[in-house]
């Protein structure tokens, strides 16, 4: 840090208020907080949409910080939804990061809807369990990108919204805690009978299964399926996976 500020001050004569702007921008989406307060108290601005990099990037360290700083949380444009629209939104893949950035979000007075969709958002595995154990239907139940994505909170209202390697549309909650790297709800939902050949139900591109959904979490998943010696399902296009485990 030390070098930092005294790069800075050597070249402070030849810094603009931009080049300021873009290093404070920079040392939140690194989570450098003692460098971003710093910058701050040397003229960095809390200029509306400052927040929407840390909410792609799933940053609770930064948004921590700027919502402690009382930055406005806009876009440019200055609207309240798209920065949590972004991070519901984001192609970043970080359950630990989403989840606190959504605390925040709360905290700061956001009207998080109380749904499955949201408690899965937010990772609260004691309110899913409350909804499981009130409807087990849920287990099985479909969901649409409007309902992934509610409009209401500042997503599109197309249905467009999100980056996924297989479309969302009309998959279950396990095919969407494979989607979002979620290791801890996709534990859960197996312990309640979630069906891991459950197939998406969507016009043009579906029928694929939680395990065809995406190959991250293809160890952890191997594992857990082995023991409980389930056989699983692919669509016939695709490569043909290595034996987990048979069922007889």
């Amino acid at each position: 840090m030390w070098r930092l500020r005294r790069g800075f001050a050597q070249a402070r004569g030849g810094l603009s208020a931009r080049d300021y702007q873009h290093a404070f921008d920079r040392a939140l989406l690194q989570g450098k907080l003692e460098c971003a307060r710093w910058l701050h108290e040397h003229g960095a601005k809390l200029a509306p949409g400052l927040v929407m990099g840390v909410c792609e990037t799933l940053n609770p360290a930064g948004l921590g910080f700027l919502a402690d700083l009382g930055a406005p949380f806009t876009d440019a444009k200055g609207n309240r939804l798209a920065p949590l629209a972004l991070a519901l939104e984001t192609y970043g893949r970080n359950p630990a990061g989403k989840h606190a950035v959504l605390e925040i979000f709360a905290r700061q007075g956001y009207a998080l809807p109380d749904t499955p969709i949201m408690a899965f958002h937010r990772g609260d595995l004691a309110r899913l369990k409350d909804f499981l154990r009130h409807d087990p239907g849920l287990i099985e139940r479909r969901f649409s990108c409007l309902e992934i994505y509610p409009p209401e909170l500042g997503c599109a209202k197309d249905g467009r919204s999100g980056m996924h390697w297989t479309p969302i549309d009309g998959t279950t909650l396990l095919h969407l805690a494979i989607d979002f790297d979620d290791e801890d709800i996709f534990k859960l939902l197996l312990a309640h009978g979630a069906d891991v050949n459950a197939r998406a139900i969507s016009e043009g591109f579906g029928g694929h299964t939680p395990m065809w959904s995406k190959w991250k979490l293809w160890i952890t998943i191997e594992s857990i399926i082995s023991k409980l010696n389930i056989a699983l399902v692919f669509p016939a296009s695709t490569l043909k996976p290595r034996p987990v485990a048979s069922a007889h």
